[in-house]
């Protein structure tokens, strides 16, 4: 019998978060010894991630591990590979009531939302204007930015969808920035949006300086997190959301063994964290 092989499905596949994914995914393939194919969208198609779906149900695949980004869209195809025999597990963007997953492999976002609130700097609301973005109108980044407004309460802010890549969200925060001089910080959502928000920091330094802080990791946020450009981002553990579905699928292919959700967790990155870690 050849090696088994498993197939990674997400809707962003150009972000650079997915770099941390697929380290922990190679690991995880080399210690089992399988074949893995990562593939997606550069855009959340639904209609073209149902039928990667479809087709690695077609295709026979031994797992398939997806980001379940709309779980209206989304459900029909995953239940469907489900029914075929094909084991599920959600990554990144987790469980949903309706769609057969096994397990979930990802952040809690709405608690995660709450950490970042209660970590931004005390009295930022009464500074001035509040903008939140979204680098894609997608519900967990809607999550992150309900519990985030939970701690903070009532504040004069702006939410805006800025592009899921930093320099769109860049060009789409700085432009919200000449258009409206209360703004006093930019908190963003995502991975695209708060390194868009250092670099607009970066090239507006010394001209409107504004407050910066949000989520996920990626080379360039954590050396502004370093250098104080963003105060902190909140670390959803890419490796842990590339390596834990594989071992889970091959652990039910192989055994039967019903895998378990794992929270990849909220951690705080601030530039003391760098430099102790």
């Amino acid at each position: 019998m050849g090696k088994r092989k498993f197939i990674y499905i997400t809707p962003f596949i150009e972000e650079d978060f997915f770099t941390g994914v697929k380290l922990g995914i190679a690991d995880a393939a080399e210690m089992l010894q399988v074949d893995v194919l990562f593939t997606g969208t550069p855009d959340a198609d639904c209609k073209a991630l149902s039928g990667l779906i479809d087709k690695a149900a077609c295709e026979k695949y031994d797992g398939i591990a997806v980001s379940l980004v709309d779980e209206e869209a989304l459900t029909p195809a995953v239940n469907r590979a489900a029914e075929a025999g094909i084991p599920i597990v959600a990554f990144n963007i987790g469980r949903t009531k309706e769609a057969k997953v096994l397990s979930s492999v990802c952040q809690d976002a709405y608690r995660a939302g709450c950490e970042a609130g209660r970590r931004l700097k005390p009295g930022l609301k009464e500074e001035g204007k509040i903008l939140f973005t979204l680098h894609d109108d997608v519900e967990v980044l809607r999550l992150r930015l309900d519990g985030m407004q939970s701690v903070i309460g009532e504040c004069s802010m702006t939410v805006m969808v800025s592009g899921n890549t930093p320099e769109l969200a860049k060009e789409a925060i700085i432009a919200e920035l000449e258009r409206d001089q209360t703004i006093c910080a930019v908190i963003g959502t995502g991975q695209s949006d708060t390194h868009g928000a250092g670099l607009a920091a970066k090239e507006l330094k010394g001209k409107r300086d504004f407050y910066v802080a949000g989520f996920d990791v990626c080379p360039d946020i954590l050396d502004m997190v370093k250098d104080e450009t963003i105060d902190f981002t909140i670390d959803q553990q890419p490796y842990v959301q590339g390596f834990y579905p594989l071992v889970q699928l091959f652990q039910n292919a192989v055994h039967k063994i019903m895998p378990s959700d794992i929270n990849a967790g909220n951690v705080v990155i601030d530039k003391t964290r760098m430099i102790s870690g």
